[in-house]
């Protein structure tokens, strides 16, 4: 393979390198989101138990 050959697959591993970064981060910061969303929905949940308990026992 000539230098020139080499130098083009250095650079589209570099290329893809960067892309796998990209699709890797932006995985992370779905999934951070997602947990965020999944414990703000279960603490609003546990709130709302958490009342209808006390409503019962305040009857």
């Amino acid at each position: 393979m000539m230098i020139g050959g080499l130098l083009q697959a250095t650079q589209d591993m570099q290329r893809d390198i960067t892309e796998i970064r990209r699709d890797i981060k932006d995985s992370d910061a779905r999934a951070a989101l997602s947990y965020e969303q999944s414990h703000q929905r279960a603490a609003a949940s546990r709130a709302k138990m958490y009342q209808k308990t006390d409503e019962r026992w305040t009857e």
